[in-house]
């Protein structure tokens, strides 16, 4: 017993080491542009990234090819930064990403997690459209490092679930 009592405040005595960081309170966001289906975008190549500026934000919208086929947002960037999963280009247009949680870390950190349901699955496929799925929310807070965490799922078994519909 005591040996089991020891070996327990050790591993809660190593929390927050070995890169494992201990999790905050949800942030708020607020959806800019998610949706569940995209095409025409010309960069190929998936990415996560933060935008701080309008004009950052512009030359990105402008990469991607939404230029012509999608108005830009509007964006108020003095209420925080946006954060951005973009899911590259895609073989099904059955292919999306979600950001469901955004939780501040030790220190001045924010983790992202995210929703990336692919088709790649038995039995599972789409219309062959080509697709470049995105999302994009604006964080009510800014951090000097932000993480981003992913939950590979199947699109054919999504279902169900309101925050898709």
């Amino acid at each position: 017993m005591i040996l089991a009592s020891a070996w327990l405040g050790f591993i809660a005595s190593c929390g927050g080491q070995d890169g494992i960081k201990a999790e905050g309170e949800s942030v708020h966001f607020t959806d800019i542009a998610c949706p569940k289906s995209s095409s025409n975008a010309q960069n190929s190549e998936a990415a996560n990234m933060v935008i701080k500026t309008s004009e950052e934000f512009e030359a990105i919208w402008l990469s991607m090819g939404y230029g012509t086929s999608r108005e830009l947002p509007s964006v108020d960037f003095s209420k925080g930064p946006l954060v951005m999963v973009y899911g590259g280009q895609r073989g099904t247009n059955n292919e999306w990403v979600v950001i469901n949680d955004i939780v501040r870390l030790d220190g001045n950190e924010l983790l992202v997690k995210y929703d990336n349901f692919t088709a790649n699955h038995p039995g599972c496929g789409g219309s062959g459209v080509i697709a470049y799925p995105f999302c994009i929310v604006q964080v009510d807070t800014d951090a000097e490092k932000v993480e981003f965490r992913s939950n590979v799922l199947n699109a054919c078994e999504a279902t169900g679930r309101p925050d898709l519909e």
